[in-house]
């Protein structure tokens, strides 16, 4: 085959899969469940190329459809190579690339400078792309009421944060069964100030339909940017490590 032939098959999005929805879900407001704030929807793509590399690329909007945040997380053999999140309403973009055991961080903030730093791997950095993926690998620990750590990547922040997952509780909602998880900082001073995250997971399928915990779109009050906790109710989408 001609060299420019196999570049522009490569290149040109024809040796890629059909695309799936990975998310899909909307986020109401902890304080008042009935106001529906943003929608949230990841797809998720196969690229064949060897070995195979999965792209998931997820979009909130609010509910009139304007784009408030995109993100796209990059794989290859289950393991997190890139994310890149784009926050229109910060004007910022922050990106995180994990190469030869370092993670590199690069924000771009709204006047176009540039923060870079970069970090040691280990073997538990999670960041928001890929947590999923890391709970589902270890499923079976959770299950047995085990403590499940990590490393979780805040990349506003440029530094990975201790959290650990355990069961809390279960709960019957709606004549289903359900489990809830709660992720919470390892650090006794900083889970003072962050509220947990919690994880409603049904437990005839093992799907999550409900989190809960701080948005990554703001809402605006008094004319200021604000951070908002809020509750995800999914679509049910069965869920699948990345390739």
């Amino acid at each position: 085959m001609h060299f420019s032939l196999l570049f522009s098959l490569l290149f040109s999005g024809v040796l890629t899969s059909q695309a799936r929805v990975y998310e899909d879900g909307t986020l109401y407001s902890k304080k008042n469940p009935q106001q529906a704030l943003f929608k949230y929807k990841v797809t998720e793509e196969v690229l064949e190329i060897f070995p195979p590399m999965t792209v998931r690329r997820g979009v909130y909007t609010d509910m009139q459809g304007n784009i408030l945040v995109t993100e796209e997380s990059r794989y290859q053999k289950g393991k997190l190579l890139s994310l890149e999140i784009e926050h229109k309403q910060r004007q910022e973009k922050w990106t995180a690339t994990v190469k030869d055991g370092r993670v590199y961080f690069e924000n771009k903030d709204k006047k176009g400078k540039v923060k870079k730093d970069d970090i040691k791997l280990k073997p538990n950095f999670v960041t928001r792309a890929n947590l999923k993926d890391y709970l589902f690998q270890r499923w079976k620990q959770l299950m047995n009421g085990e403590t499940v750590k990590m490393r979780y990547a805040v990349l506003l922040r440029q530094e990975t944060f201790g959290f650990k997952v355990k069961k809390d509780r279960e709960e019957v909602i709606n004549g289903e069964k359900m489990l809830v998880f709660r992720m919470k900082p390892t650090n006794f001073l900083i889970a003072q100030f962050v509220d947990p995250i919690y994880f409603y997971v049904r437990v005839r399928d093992s799907i999550v339909t409900k989190t809960i915990g701080l948005a990554l779109p703001l809402v605006q009050r008094k004319g200021e940017w604000e951070e908002i906790e809020t509750i995800t109710v999914f679509e049910e989408i069965p869920t699948r490590p990345a390739q």
